[in-house]
């Protein structure tokens, strides 16, 4: 059996090519017991024990087909996951939960980014949709797990490890900013600050950036949890709170993040303060000096009758000497008054 050529999130490899719907990137079959299988477009409703997980490019205008096909699923979650709209938040109508939840994009020339997407979900307790308009990590990562044999037990457990698997992302992340900030506090403290400015900067975009995102991940998984406690339903199996707390504990890492930035950002403005101020001091210092002798010079050189020493030998070195103790006794005016 021939692979399919590839495509963004290509982990699928036992699909037929010609099983594959228009905007259909896999779809896996989940039993009691057994192993996932991938499973074609003509098998995704398939009845019987289990559920199904599939995985739809948003972006393919011809998915819309796709799903008006799959009547598992209210019309209001399966119009919703081709919305324009992108908040996080989640919604439960006619026995199904529907929402979006961040993830990393992913490039293939650079790898996982930094930068955020977001993935739009839907399920109840025969099928989970999961949908997504650029390539992204989490749920690539989680397609190549299941691909392996991963067994998830519950529709919702997709999406709590979709989360999951962000967290640890934005964690790993998290670290990587706190040594970075590291780095940077140690040049500053050796005084190294010619350049640390500019270094702030990535790292407070993406600290705010990252914090943003957080926050309203964490509302929408605090909403999930709520809905789970008065509603029940499928999506009440989802262990949310477990995530809400790391989502928290994670949200805070980024805001000491944020904290530290911004002190190390005022501390390396306040060194180069210090530094053009000393630097404009010296230079004041010089051009100070400068005047006594200029003074003398200018007084000298003057093209007028009467001028002193014009014909007394050695006169220009006794301006010379003028000038330079005018220099000296200024210099040691400034010594007294500093």
């Amino acid at each position: 059996m021939s692979s399919p050529p590839p495509v963004a999130d290509a982990v699928a490899s036992h699909f037929d090519p010609s099983g594959l719907a228009p905007g259909l990137i896999w779809a896996y079959r989940f039993r009691p017991g057994a192993a996932p299988v991938a499973v074609g477009a003509a098998a995704l409703e398939a009845g019987g024990e289990g559920w199904t997980w599939i995985h739809l490019n948003l972006a393919d205008q011809r998915c819309r087909a796709l799903l008006a096909g799959l009547t598992s699923l209210p019309p209001a979650a399966r119009s919703f996951l081709l919305l324009d709209e992108e908040a996080f938040g989640v919604e439960a109508e006619g026995g199904a939960l529907h929402g979006v939840c961040a993830d990393f994009c992913r490039e293939f020339e650079r790898g996982d980014t930094a930068e955020i997407g977001r993935l739009r979900f839907a399920f109840n307790e025969a099928v989970v949709v999961t949908g997504r308009r650029t390539p992204l990590v989490a749920v690539h990562d989680l397609g190549v797990a299941v691909e392996a044999g991963l067994r998830l037990e519950a529709p919702a457990d997709v999406v709590t490890e979709l989360i999951g698997r962000f967290t640890t992302t934005a964690g790993r992340l998290v670290r990587s900013m706190m040594a970075d900030l590291d780095t940077i506090e140690d040049h500053v403290v050796s005084d190294e600050v010619s350049q640390e400015r500019r270094n702030l900067v990535p790292v407070r975009r993406q600290a705010v950036g990252l914090h943003r995102q957080l926050a309203a991940l964490t509302e929408m998984v605090r909403e999930w949890e709520e809905r789970a406690e008065v509603d029940g339903g499928t999506w009440a199996l989802a262990d949310v709170g477990r995530l809400g707390d790391r989502l928290a504990a994670i949200g805070g890492g980024v805001a000491t993040v944020q904290e530290r930035a911004r002190l190390l950002q005022d501390e390396v403005a306040a060194k180069l303060a210090e530094e053009t101020n000393r630097s404009l001091r010296t230079l004041s210092l010089m051009t100070g000096m400068m005047l006594p002798g200029s003074l003398v010079a200018g007084f000298f050189g003057m093209n007028v009758a009467s001028l002193p020493l014009t014909d007394t030998p050695g006169g220009f070195w006794i301006a010379v000497a003028v000038a330079f103790a005018a220099t000296w006794g200024f210099y040691m005016l400034l010594q007294k008054l500093s």
